[in-house]
């Protein structure tokens, strides 16, 4: 709330802590997957080896990199996000970081790319 401005509804948490125990979660357009991904990806992030949040789209990398990064700092962990076309040292750097938003095209042909 005070980063954001929001609170969470229950089944946002709820949702997190679903995810953060390895589950699959599903939630509809509107219920809030942004912030409920956010829960997770913090408690993950908390061992600095790395969480990958997949999205959809490059919009919503981008928007929910920079979006979450001001939750992801005030609490001590980087963001980044990674997206086609970027020059290669700053995907790397992206990737470095403690949580990383990029799309599962992006993610699967990136991987390929390095093996």
């Amino acid at each position: 709330r005070r980063t954001l401005g929001l609170r969470a509804f229950d089944t946002q948490l709820l949702g997190g802590i679903f995810l953060h125990q390895g589950n699959i979660a599903e939630q509809k357009t509107g219920e809030g997957k942004t912030l409920t991904a956010t829960f997770a990806a913090y408690l993950n992030g908390l061992t600095h080896k790395g969480v990958h949040v997949v999205t959809v789209n490059e919009y919503l990398a981008k928007r929910d990199a920079e979006w979450m990064s001001k939750v992801f700092g005030a609490l001590g962990l980087t963001t980044g996000v990674a997206y086609s076309g970027m020059p290669e040292d700053q995907k790397r750097a992206a990737y470095a970081c403690d949580i990383t938003y990029a799309t599962n095209n992006e993610l699967g042909f990136d991987y390929l790319r390095d093996n």
